[in-house]
């Protein structure tokens, strides 16, 4: 029995001993150097391995926990925004995702929205400061969310093209 892969970037392969679970033919949608045909052992699946289940048990509870905590935190940042609409609207326009409502400002944040949005460092300082570093914008904003922020350099942006 043979096992085509269909090549897909930046998705984890999956492991011989899961593969070897499992009878007949599979696409799998993961990515890696694999040979182009397996063959797959006819017996019976194996029963899961305990200590994998728990670990993955453990990873998914604290990415819970995280996210709770995330969502938390997110409840003291501003969500009452006048253009917020404005703000749909123009990120429609771009083709971009406004950042999830709980996520805070910070240093890695304002860099990943102005990669994003394809403006640099220098977009930035024209409209906030030829002298304000990214933490120092996050120290003076401590109750904006990320996507707020994304909604102001989408502004910035629609005004310089009018």
């Amino acid at each position: 029995m043979t096992i085509s892969y269909i090549s897909k970037p930046n998705r984890s392969l999956a492991t011989k001993s899961k593969i070897n679970r499992f009878q007949g033919v599979w696409s799998l949608l993961e990515g890696g150097n694999v040979d182009d045909d397996v063959l797959i052992d006819s017996c019976p699946a194996e029963s899961p391995n305990r200590e994998d289940e728990h670990e993955i048990t453990q990873h998914l509870q604290a990415a819970i926990r995280q996210k709770q905590i995330n969502i938390e935190n997110g409840k003291r940042l501003n969500q009452s925004w006048s253009d917020a609409e404005h703000w749909r609207r123009l990120a429609k326009e771009h083709g971009y995702t406004l950042p999830h409502r709980h996520i805070p400002l910070s240093t890695s944040g304002i860099e990943r929205v102005l990669h994003q949005l394809n403006v640099d460092q220098k977009f930035f300082r024209d409209h906030y400061g030829p002298r304000i570093t990214y933490q120092e914008f996050v120290e003076l904003n401590p109750d904006v969310p990320l996507w707020a922020f994304a909604g102001w350099i989408l502004e910035s942006i629609s005004d310089e093209i009018t």
